[in-house]
């Protein structure tokens, strides 16, 4: 975990969150086992700039009042045009507790195997992990670069820490690699099934 820690404010009842966004704050709540539930304050840009860089999973420190606390952002709701933050929810959390989380799959190499005419299908976009909460990454690096090679990659694959336990089935596939007229068949393929599995409408007069 970064020593890197975010600086919080405690939010007082009298504005509505409506107008703290106006005024270029973003509304949240922090509450734990052993502390009673506050409601807070973030800076906009500070947030929004520390979650980009620490991912929605991350577990970080905040200062609040001269009191440094360890947390975890347990929700996060996003304008659904814009993408900005528009309320976050901290839990406060023990660091040598151990937990399961859904750690982000961070992509790399993409470029390279598709120079190669492959198109590539992504399976999933985390993984959920069991160690100890000081432990658990922000996302874990995934190169696809393996594709090349070998036409899928697997949770198998994935370089995990030590110190961490994977919950996802060893065999689950996370990307493919296919050719073009591979794609457009399996393409082709999920819609036949897809207009199988849909339901005939019973109907007609009486």
């Amino acid at each position: 975990m970064s020593s890197e820690y975010l600086t919080v404010m405690p939010r007082t009842p009298q504005k509505k969150a409506k107008q703290l966004r106006q005024e270029g704050y973003v509304p949240g709540v922090l509450y734990g086992r052993d502390i009673t539930t506050v409601p807070i304050l973030f800076n906009r840009r500070d947030i929004e700039a520390f979650v980009q860089r620490k991912g929605e999973s991350a577990v970080f420190e905040i200062s609040m009042e001269g009191k440094v606390l360890s947390v975890k952002i347990q929700e996060i709701q996003k304008n659904p045009i814009n993408k900005n933050i528009m309320h976050l929810d901290l839990m406060k959390v023990d660091l040598d507790e151990v937990i399961k989380a859904m750690v982000p799959l961070r992509f790399e190499d993409r470029e390279a195997v598709e120079r190669l005419g492959y198109i590539i299908q992504l399976q999933k976009e985390s993984i959920e992990v069991e160690g100890r909460t000081k432990e658990i990454p922000p996302y874990i690096t995934v190169s696809l670069s393996p594709l090349e090679k070998n036409h899928n990659l697997r949770v198998a694959d994935l370089q995990i820490p030590d110190n961490l336990t994977v919950i996802d089935e060893p065999e689950e596939v996370i990307a493919s690699a296919l050719k073009p007229s591979a794609a457009k068949a399996a393409e082709s393929e999920e819609a036949e099934d897809s207009e199988e599995r849909e339901p005939e409408l019973v109907g007609g007069d009486n």
